[in-house]
């Protein structure tokens, strides 16, 4: 039995919005060096009377920077800033099975922005149903450190604050009744397919824990960590 593809989707979605999250911090140096280079030509144009007119008719170039600021600033759009859900985030593990994770957390607003890959056709009636907004939606990540670990997976937190996960858990992409109920780590879990191409799903109050694509030994590490 193989991994729901759905579920699998909407994880790496996530996973590839948290990346672009963090790689778009380091575009944010590059205005630096732009207001550097404007500032080195006009003392370049002060340097030559003789040479004044050609300089004069050269002096528009630099206001050309700025707008080499305004393509960073938009670029630094994703401002979503990692930990709206730290709580949620402390209940995953750090490390697990000998491998080390990066954790974040977004709240339903930050979802909706990063284009998260969450079934709302399935999810917006539940929401309603019992009386909750996106803004009751929480997710946590937990990444491997070293992205090239074939046997360190992820680890997904789906949270609405205050529904029992039982309630949600199809909307998150988790058909139970085609997964096998196990014990794993010490809790009863839901898992199919087996050995790094596996899902585990572990619901726990009103939070959805999933376990993907983890080798054996590190998600019942994992689950062993949760709560």
């Amino acid at each position: 039995m193989t991994p729901n593809r759905r579920l699998l989707a909407g994880a790496i979605g996530l996973a590839l919005a948290f990346a672009a999250c963090g790689g778009s911090t380091t575009a944010t140096g590059a205005p630096g060096a732009t207001a550097a280079a404007a500032t080195t030509a006009p003392s370049a144009a002060t340097t030559g009377p003789s040479a004044a007119a050609p300089t004069a008719s050269e002096a528009p170039a630099p206001t050309d920077a700025p707008t080499a600021t305004d393509g960073t600033s938009t670029g630094a759009q994703p401002s979503l800033a990692p930990g709206a859900a730290s709580d949620l985030e402390a209940m995953l593990p750090s490390e697990a099975g000998g491998v080390t994770y990066q954790k974040t957390s977004f709240d339903g607003s930050s979802l909706g922005a990063l284009g998260a890959s969450i079934d709302t056709a399935q999810l917006d009636p539940i929401l309603k149903a019992n009386g909750k907004t996106i803004n009751d939606v929480r997710v946590a990540i937990a990444a491997p450190v070293d992205s090239a670990n074939t046997e360190a997976g992820m680890v997904v937190a789906f949270q609405i604050r205050g529904l029992d996960a039982s309630k949600f858990i199809q909307a998150m992409g988790s058909d139970v009744s085609t997964m096998t109920k196990t014990s794993l780590g010490g809790k009863d879990v839901y898992s199919a397919g087996a050995g790094g191409m596996s899902a585990i799903v572990y619901p726990k109050n009103d939070v959805l824990f999933e376990v993907l694509l983890a080798s054996d030994k590190v998600a019942e590490s994992i689950v062993s960590q949760l709560p």
